[in-house]
């Protein structure tokens, strides 16, 4: 009844809301963004929040612990807002690229470590992109970077693409995009998906490019898919199959194809 009572005050006096909205912005909130106003200050507002977010998981007073995670809060808004999908800037990676962002993008990258130059240049070449995003605040910085293989089908293992050796195949033939592998190198930028605005600008790039893809799909690894995937299992009538107790079954491959059907059917992937 008092919210109703308020919102209704708010709409038959429309000049008051500003007032409200003033006084109810944190003090710490308007330091920030004149941070962010400044030279240089969106990459302070980034370090800032990266340091928060450390302080945060230390932290063991209740109060200041408290403080801490508004103060987070109002970052994150605030970095939300400066790197939205119009601010960021999405560039492809080659070996022609400028030297020191080369060097950054193989630095970066967590998921499949770079074996050396010649690696890193099997990574950028035929059958293969590396796209990242920019911001104009954070210039020659590759914010989340994400690799791709251009197959004929959807990869059912890593190896296949980063120990792929075979690339006589004509790209403009590609049926599948493979996303294996994705970084974000701010720590002050976690929590902002930046990652699903990448991969889903690549992906609408590519069909621009490349009309024969249509399966888009992802290796990178999935945090409690394990965990997921055996409550699946044991939640499925042929789950008692796949315990493999009767020796009859552990060489055979019956218990292999149950499990294939099984795994194929809950396993995440995309078919556009």
């Amino acid at each position: 009844m008092c919210l109703k009572f308020n919102v209704t005050f708010l709409l038959q006096n429309p000049s008051l809301a500003h007032e409200v909205r003033e006084a109810a912005t944190p003090v710490h909130f308007r330091l920030l963004q004149s941070i962010g106003n400044l030279p240089n200050g969106i990459r302070q507002i980034c370090d800032i929040r990266a340091h928060l977010l450390l302080l945060m998981k230390t932290e063991e007073d209740k109060s200041t612990a408290s403080s801490l995670h508004r103060l987070e809060r109002s970052a994150h808004e605030l970095l939300v807002l400066w790197f939205c999908q119009s601010n960021m800037k999405l560039e492809r990676l080659t070996w022609q690229s400028p030297g020191d962002i080369l060097q950054k993008v193989s630095e970066y990258e967590a998921v499949h470590p770079v074996r050396g130059a010649s690696d890193f240049k099997q990574r950028l070449g035929h059958g293969r992109r590396c796209f990242y995003f920019s911001h104009e605040a954070m210039p020659r910085e590759p914010l989340v970077i994400v690799h791709v293989a251009l197959l004929n089908e959807i990869a059912d293992n890593i190896q296949r693409i980063v120990n792929c050796t075979d690339f006589d195949y004509d790209e403009q033939r590609c049926t599948a995009a493979i996303y294996y592998s994705i970084n974000s190198t701010q720590p002050g930028l976690a929590g902002i998906d930046l990652g699903n605005m990448l991969i889903k600008r690549v992906a609408h790039l590519l069909q621009s490019e490349l009309p024969s893809v249509h399966i888009h799909s992802t290796l990178s690894p999935i945090p409690g898919f394990r965990t997921w995937m055996l409550r699946c299992l044991h939640d499925s009538s042929l789950y008692g199959m796949l315990s493999f107790e009767n020796s009859e079954m552990r060489p055979g491959k019956l218990g292999v194809e149950v499990m294939r059907s099984i795994l194929l059917h809950i396993c995440p992937h995309s078919n556009s």
